[in-house]
């Protein structure tokens, strides 16, 4: 159906299908196809071509990596209020991809992003208030964010509010009994530092009794 849709020309086909070619379901893995046709759908002005385009640019995928490009139509597919595009954008102005390094602007897209329940935004945007970068430092502000990230299964926000929950703040007292929830969801889904900071509070006796061969 996507390839019929694509060749008569749909955007959302093109894209479809090129998503199918990217991550090879259905078809061989191939990035060269994969954006050939996320060039087509963002000639058309598709947000969602504009975002994968500028992703293959930046991490270069199938092309030479080129942090310009990627800027280029990122911005293209932010602009239409994409979601994915308006994290990735904040992403690569947190970092200094395509951008000079930029905490305003990283924030103006992350909350964006965030205000679509983008959990990679939520959670980024939570490392921005616990670290006070760009914004007053707020562990309270970056346990709400963290919470909702995790609330989607974002194992990066899991491992992030449980540390908040396990070395506590003056805003955010220490909950052993809360980080242990988080790290044993984050674990539970194979996360590494999940399983390694739930070990490590087992073998310190944090919030659990101390029992070292649960934690090996």
């Amino acid at each position: 159906l996507y390839r019929a849709s694509a060749a008569q020309g749909n955007a959302d086909g093109e894209n479809a299908l090129g998503v199918s070619y990217y991550l090879g379901e259905g078809v061989s893995k191939d990035f060269d196809q994969a954006n050939s046709l996320f060039r087509q759908a963002a000639a058309q002005g598709n947000a969602k071509g504009e975002h994968n385009l500028g992703d293959s640019y930046l991490f270069g995928n199938g092309m030479p990596q080129d942090s310009s490009g990627a800027a280029k139509w990122v911005v293209l597919s932010a602009a239409q209020g994409y979601g994915p595009a308006e994290f990735r954008l904040g992403w690569m102005y947190d970092e200094g991809f395509g951008f000079e390094r930029d905490d305003a602007l990283a924030l103006k897209w992350y909350r964006a992003a965030a205000a679509q329940d983008d959990s990679l935004a939520e959670n980024n945007l939570g490392l921005m208030y616990d670290a006070g970068r760009g914004v007053p430092r707020s562990v309270a502000q970056a346990v709400v964010l963290y919470r909702r990230a995790a609330q989607q299964g974002n194992v990066d926000a899991m491992n992030n509010l449980a540390q908040t929950y396990q070395s506590g703040d003056q805003e955010q007292p220490e909950d052993y009994g809360q980080a242990l929830f988080w790290y044993g969801k984050s674990a539970a889904l194979g996360n590494a530092q999940g399983q390694n900071s739930l070990g490590l509070m087992y073998e310190e006796g944090l919030g659990v009794t101390k029992d070292v061969q649960h934690a090996i």
